[in-house]
């Protein structure tokens, strides 16, 4: 297991604990995503990518505001979580209807249900994202594992498996 910061818009959203070898899962969600083992001085997430690629501080923040701060941080990451969480599902779900034969019409009606979970989930409120795929899994059994998929990573991000 190695220690990866996870870039998006420049600045640090998500500090990971991965094995190398799912780096390239992560890569596809992020801008960028750094190997910070070996630096003696870790970056933390609010941390801005500056010219060539090092990992700054942001700049001072007055006390008052760091809580609001924090917040807008990780609110920043769930939500970059979300969207890149929703563009993989849609693949997935793509792939799945072309191997089931969907008509254009049962994709449509599916499509349409999946627009507010798009919008919940592309908005970073994954735990109310995640209450939709619990329902909508036992609604649509042929994506169930699909949903669960979803859901598994949504509970691995949270710090919850």
């Amino acid at each position: 297991m190695r220690t990866y910061v996870c870039v998006n818009d420049n600045i640090v959203v998500l500090i990971i604990e991965i094995d190398p070898s799912e780096y390239h899962h992560y890569g596809s969600i992020y801008q960028l995503v750094v190997d910070v083992d070996e630096m003696v001085v870790k970056p933390e997430i609010g941390w801005i990518l500056g010219g060539g690629g090092l990992l700054i501080p942001p700049p001072e923040i007055d006390p008052s505001d760091l809580p609001e701060y924090r917040l807008e941080c990780i609110c920043r990451s769930a939500r970059k979580f979300g969207q890149g969480l929703s563009m993989i599902a849609a693949d997935k779900i793509g792939g799945r209807n072309l191997m089931l034969g969907k008509t254009e019409q049962q994709i449509q009606t599916f499509a349409g249900q999946l627009m507010q979970l798009k919008l919940i989930l592309d908005g970073g409120a994954l735990i109310t994202s995640r209450m939709v795929m619990v329902s909508m899994k036992a609604a649509y059994p042929e994506y169930a594992n699909l949903f669960q998929w979803s859901i598994d990573e949504i509970d691995h991000y949270r710090g919850l498996t």
